[in-house]
């Protein structure tokens, strides 16, 4: 298949952290035909290429199918319970090949595979999003979340995944993304270009299920 460049854009909304970090330029988009496979042949396109795992989209689902919610060790629970609602549920479509990633299913494979996670997007989609004093976000927004395993040590490895379509979630793995040099965070900010990264924790995944 075909590959693509894919520019970066300065996310819409900002959530705090340091304008001196550099912030991603561009990527290799590396597609995939999804029919509701995507995130998990992304994922496993990740594996073979970073750690040589050579997994199928139905390996992936058994682990998220047989990820142990009462001992997991990356802080996906919120402490009342009711945060197991959305993973519980997702386990289950997980199961049905042709169902496609959600928020949930991603974060338990970052968590079984220990690393962390970048999602670009830059489309038209209305979104809840923790933190923000307001109900929504505005449309045409460009956000970039981050999905972090909360292990005793940090986890090493970053895959970046772009969500791409406007009418459903549909990620593709990106590739080779080069970042700001020191000199160019350095331009920037004595500009004063409000362009810096900022992400978005996905830590109240309940907001995908609140109507």
């Amino acid at each position: 298949q075909n590959t693509e460049i894919l520019k970066f854009l300065p996310p819409s909304e900002t959530f705090g952290l340091d304008l001196t970090q550099a912030r991603p330029v561009s990527a290799t988009i590396i597609p995939n035909t999804g029919g509701g496979e995507c995130g998990y042949l992304a994922f496993g396109q990740w594996l073979r290429i970073n750690r040589n795992i050579d997994v199928s989209c139905t390996d992936l689902r058994a682990i998220v199918g047989n990820f142990d919610l009462d001992n997991e060790k990356c802080g996906l629970l919120g402490r009342d319970g009711d945060s197991r609602i959305p993973f519980e549920t997702r386990q289950k479509i997980a199961q049905t090949p042709g169902e496609y990633m959600q928020t949930p299913e991603l974060k338990m494979l970052a968590c079984h595979y220990n690393v962390c996670v970048n999602v670009y997007k830059d489309y038209e989609k209305e979104e809840n999003v923790n933190g923000l004093n307001m109900a929504n976000l505005k449309q045409d927004t460009v956000t970039y979340s981050l999905i972090e395993p909360k292990y005793p040590e940090p986890c090493k490895e970053t895959m970046w995944l772009y969500n791409s379509y406007k009418s459903y979630e549909h990620y593709e793995l990106l590739v080779d993304v080069k970042y700001e040099t020191a000199e160019e965070v350095q331009e920037r900010l004595n500009e004063g270009v409000q362009s810096e990264i900022e992400f978005e924790y996905l830590s109240d995944v309940e907001s995908e299920y609140s109507d």
